[in-house]
């Protein structure tokens, strides 16, 4: 819908304004990364639409100013899973007051995911409810417009986790001799997770670097050990 790009080209607009302001690839020659590892994506213009021309016409130098008086920070996600994280919690706390809009919010209608009735609540501290909202695919904002991305499982072997935990490391980890999920926002996205190792124990301590440690989409993730199958008794 139309009011819905408008929404997005001025949130975009501010926050191209403040990573601009910022400095941060000024050494780099540019003002923005165009990537999802640091910005809003850009893919070009071949990719914006008529729409999204109007959307941006339209709301010509409107901007989103918060309650502190200075431009709105707004980050974007391809699917929150069911549950929004709180900006604290993926990149780590910076022991300044997190923004209203950066905390963690349900995605969802509670009426609309009756057979979850706490989710409300999130999953912090229980695993089990967890594990179950995960593997189901309940109707919250995002779940059709996500597609594969709502829900996802992977997979590795003993020498594919050997090999990212020590390409993460710098080969000090030694051989994955276990990999646990210490602590989780109320989201229920890992924010710590310890990693035992044949050389050494390691742990990572926020949302993105856990997403980074084992390459995955997100730290909305339950980890289970799974060992193969057996026969006979010789």
């Amino acid at each position: 819908p139309l009011e819905v790009l408008k929404a997005q080209a001025i949130l975009i607009r501010g926050y191209a304004l403040k990573e601009a302001s910022q400095g941060a690839y000024a050494a780099y020659g540019f003002d923005l990364d165009g990537s999802t590892e640091a910005a809003w994506p850009y893919l070009g213009t071949d990719s914006v639409s008529p729409e999204i021309r109007r959307a941006v016409q339209e709301t010509e130098s409107e901007i989103l100013i918060d309650t502190s008086g200075t431009l709105a920070t707004p980050v974007y996600c391809f699917s929150s899973g069911g549950y929004v994280a709180d900006a604290q919690s993926v990149w780590g706390g910076t022991g300044e007051p997190v923004p209203s809009y950066l905390t963690a919010k349900p995605d969802f209608n509670p009426a609309d995911v009756p057979e979850f009735p706490d989710a409300v609540s999130g999953f912090a501290s229980d695993e089990d409810r967890l594990e179950d909202w995960l593997q189901s695919t309940p109707n919250t904002y995002d779940r059709d417009a996500a597609g594969s991305y709502f829900r996802w499982e992977v997979r590795f072997t003993d020498e594919e986790m050997n090999e990212i935990i020590n390409a993460y490391w710098n080969g000090t980890v030694g051989e994955v001799r276990s990999l646990k999920i210490t602590r989780r926002a109320i989201s229920g996205h890992a924010t710590e997770m310890e990693v035992r190792g044949s050389e050494q124990t390691v742990t990572a301590r926020s949302s993105d670097m856990i997403r980074e440690a084992l390459n995955l989409n997100s730290s909305l993730i339950v980890v289970k050990e799974r060992f193969g199958p057996g026969g006979g008794w010789i």
